[in-house]
Formats: C-alpha cells, sequence, structure tokens
C-alpha cells in the first residue's frame, strides 16, 4: 500500500477516503474522480506534484484572466509599469491544443529592447524544448515578426488591463 494511500485511510485525514481499486475519492461522502485523489495528494504533500502534474499536461491552470479580476490587473500591471519603466509586462500562457508543458510561471517582465526571438529562446530554454521541436509564439492569433522589438509588440497588442498576453505552441496553426 502506498503512502498516499495509507494517509487517505488513516484517521489524520477523516474526510478523504481512497479506493485504490476505482481509483475514485470520498469527500464528506461523496465520489469524487481520479484527479480530485491527485489533488487530495498535492493538499497532502505539497506543491511539488501539482508542478509535475502541470508540466505532464495531465491538468491545466485556469487563465490568467479568470484568475484575477479585472481591476486587480489593472492595479497590478499600473504598479509594474511605475516600477519597472524599462520593462513589458508580459502574460505568456500555453494553447491548449498543444502537445508542450503548462509553464509554472506566467507573468514575466521583458526588456523593451529585447526582440521576439529572443523572448522565444528564452521560452524554449524554460520549457526544455529539444533543438528539433519548433516553438511559436502568437499574439492575439497572430504571429509576431521575431525581429520587431517587444516594445513595438506590446504598444501595438496591449490589452486594457496593461498587459500583453501571449500564447505558445509546438504548431504554426492557431484556431
Amino acid at each position: 500500500m502506498s503512502q498516499v494511500a495509507r494517509m487517505l485511510e488513516s484517521e489524520e485525514y477523516p474526510l478523504l477516503r481512497g479506493d485504490r481499486r476505482r481509483r475514485s475519492l470520498t469527500v464528506n461522502g461523496e465520489k469524487s474522480n481520479w484527479w480530485r485523489v491527485r489533488v487530495a495528494q498535492y493538499m497532502i504533500f505539497g506543491n511539488t506534484y501539482l508542478k509535475f502534474l502541470l508540466s505532464m499536461g495531465k491538468i491545466t491552470a485556469k487563465p490568467f484572466k479568470e484568475v484575477f479580476s479585472f481591476e486587480k490587473r489593472v492595479e497590478e500591471s499600473k504598479s509594474i509599469i511605475g516600477k519597472y519603466p524599462d520593462r513589458v509586462p508580459v502574460i505568456i500562457e500555453r494553447y491548449s491544443r498543444t502537445d508542450l508543458p503548462e509553464m509554472e510561471k506566467k507573468k514575466f517582465l521583458v526588456p523593451r529592447e529585447m526582440s521576439v526571438g529572443q523572448f522565444i529562446h528564452l521560452l524554449s530554454s524554460r520549457l526544455h524544448i529539444p533543438p528539433g521541436k519548433a516553438l511559436f509564439v502568437f499574439v492575439k492569433n497572430t504571429l509576431p515578426p521575431t525581429a520587431s522589438r517587444m516594445d513595438t509588440i506590446y504598444q501595438s497588442f496591449k490589452e486594457e488591463d496593461g498587459f500583453l498576453y501571449m500564447c505558445y505552441s509546438s504548431e504554426k496553426t492557431f484556431g
């Protein structure tokens, strides 16, 4: 019996009862799916397991716009631009139909003079993409020129909340 199963069946966690054979979990008397078992494991073992599931693409993180309200995003972008006027606040999220892993960090402060190509190189090193695999970045469903500066992309495509939203994928097609 695994450590997780022992913990789920112990008296220490009385609201969580697991059934390893059916891969279900009973929370407060209600049966849950197998992924809720994984959430319970995260609650017990911490952040490492969640990062592993995100990197494997087993679960997806909520989009940044759904997590934070518009007012909070505006406040945060104004604060960032006030503190760092030489940088661009960028939110980068994974395209839903790609096989690339989810990144732990969505929010980046990118130097205004950095090119899009340099930013793509930075992202590919963070994602540990092998040299033969391509990485594409989209802004509002378009591929920005790799030679253009992040400042010009920010001025052209920034949202009303003050952030530049980008999406990454391993394929050139979008939509």
